[in-house]
């Protein structure tokens, strides 16, 4: 076979259930595409065809960079195809079998950009049911794109999963699938649990000499600790992987921007929490310990003028009227004096107590500390800049309601920092932050509102969280109001324009 329709094949790349997969030319574009062909004995069955055809419509209309793209579903005499993106890169499949196991930072990083795509499909209601290494690529960017959405559905289809092909892989499989259950969105995240467990370990948490033992335990055992693997994984981020493998779906997160959320927030923490472990160093040099020993009397008389001074120290602190220094060096920045301070006053690198003052109050749910750090992360202020940590400080500031937290998802949505660019969402948060009082919302819609494509979009979701309002209870409302509060209009929170483009406003 030389040529299908406008496409020159090169070469045969690939076999798998579907059929034969090869690498084309498309002479119209002048573009490299792979090309899935349906095998004859499936393309004579009209049940087979009909779901091969609805895949490649479903598939069709994705557009996200972590998504390999469909370009065109053909026939040629008996034949069917499916011409997509070809992606040029390795297999993670490959990449593990060649490291073991990868660096527990770069695992987060694949798992956050496999949800990302995930979360594209699952808003239009595509299941891809099995994820597995075999199924990413990762290109020489170290950026992945998914493949092979919708295969295993058209094999059950074909009911081939107790013959010649399976439908999915038992070791990544959920156990709802292998129990022939309705699946969901979240059978797709137990198999990224999967993936994440083995590129931090260097194997899948069940293993059977059987396919039957295999299932078996899929469906009963509890996965082995990660960290009795390898104790260099953080246990958040060991937490979050056995939440994503719970055998009951509602155990696992509510959907792939949950688990995202929560990856990016355990690499934030550990971030910090590096920062702060100081450079182990040999605390007494060799020559000073042969000091000691050589002239021990003159240290032991040192050490006792010392002691003496400390307590006549002590003594003069403690006389009535005198001031206390005590009193006088303690000079512990409040959270309340910290967040009045106007961002682009911040050094470069704020003091640790400080940085870990915000960091206990945003942990704690202080919406404030979380839009404050939020933008120092998204500015680069005061601490390294940092687009994803930013995103997911925003997130839970503006899940709680806060307007300075919904005026940085609008500015991350506009700008494209840490998200893909998306304006109807942009003008979604803004216009939440707008029905709270602040202008410079006010001013960013109507200098976004030119695309009425957008405008409708961001209508529509603003309708759909008006009804969620008014449908919630009043005594949470009022709890919202009371919490935000305290002295808020008072928050010089000001960016400087040219770092920030002016999304986020200098008061709420």
């Amino acid at each position: 076979m030389e040529r299908i329709d406008n496409y020159k094949i090169v070469e045969k790349i690939g076999e798998g259930g579907m059929g034969e997969v090869y690498k084309g030319i498309d002479t119209m574009l002048e573009r490299e595409v792979a090309i899935k062909m349906l095998r004859p004995e499936l393309s004579r069955r009209e049940d087979i065809v009909e779901r091969f055809r609805s895949e490649a419509i479903a598939l069709g209309r994705l557009n996200h960079s972590h998504i390999a793209t469909v370009y065109n579903f053909g026939r040629v005499d008996d034949q069917y195809y499916m011409a997509m993106e070809f992606v040029p890169g390795e297999t993670l499949d490959s990449i593990i079998q060649q490291h073991g196991h990868l660096p527990w930072r770069d695992a987060v990083q694949y798992g956050i950009q496999v949800l990302e795509g995930l979360a594209h499909a699952h808003q239009s209601n595509v299941i891809h049911r099995d994820i597995k290494p075999a199924n990413i690529i990762v290109n020489g960017q170290n950026t992945l794109k998914l493949l092979d959405f919708g295969i295993a559905r058209i094999l059950q289809t074909a009911r081939l999963a107790r013959t010649k092909h399976s439908i999915g892989t038992p070791g990544y499989m959920s156990p709802e699938q292998h129990q022939s259950k309705e699946v969901d969105a979240r059978s797709d995240i137990y198999a990224v649990g999967i993936v994440l467990y083995e590129m931090l370990t260097g194997q899948t948490p069940f293993q059977h000499d059987t396919e039957y033992g295999l299932v078996k335990a899929v469906i009963e055992d509890k996965p082995k600790s990660l960290r009795s693997i390898d104790k260099s994984i953080p246990a958040p981020l060991e937490k979050l992987v056995l939440k994503a493998l719970q055998k009951k779906p509602e155990m696992r997160f509510v959907d792939a921007q949950e688990f995202i959320v929560a990856l990016r927030d355990c690499l934030a923490i550990q971030d910090i929490k590096s920062k702060r472990k100081p450079e182990i160093r040999k605390l007494i040099p060799n020559r000073a310990v042969k000091f000691c020993q050589d002239y021990h009397v003159v240290v032991v008389m040192g050490v006792l003028l010392i002691a003496g001074s400390g307590v006549a120290v002590r003594q003069w602190v403690d006389f009535p009227g005198s001031p206390s220094l005590l009193t006088q060096q303690k000079n512990t920045t409040s959270l309340a004096a910290l967040l009045k301070i106007s961002i682009d006053t911040l050094p470069a690198t704020i003091p640790q107590d400080q940085l870990m003052l915000l960091q206990n109050a945003a942990d704690k749910g202080d919406a404030r500390a979380q839009a404050y750090l939020g933008r120092m992360y998204f500015n680069g202020t005061g601490i390294k800049q940092d687009y994803a940590t930013a995103l997911a400080m925003f997130e839970k500031s503006a899940s709680q309601g806060d307007a300075t937290g919904q005026n940085g998802l609008g500015a991350a949505y506009a700008l494209g920092r840490g998200v893909d660019k998306n304006e109807a969402k942009a003008i979604e948060w803004f216009q939440k932050a707008a029905a709270q009082g602040s202008v410079d919302a006010k001013k960013k819609l109507s200098e976004l509102v030119g695309s009425s494509a957008a405008v409708k979009a961001a209508q529509l979701t603003s309708e759909t969280s008006l009804q969620a309002n008014q449908a919630a209870p009043p005594k949470a409302v009022k709890k919202t109001k009371k919490v935000y509060s305290d002295n808020s209009d008072n928050v010089d929170l000001a960016p400087p324009p040219e770092r920030y483009d002016r999304y986020i406003p200098r008061n709420r």
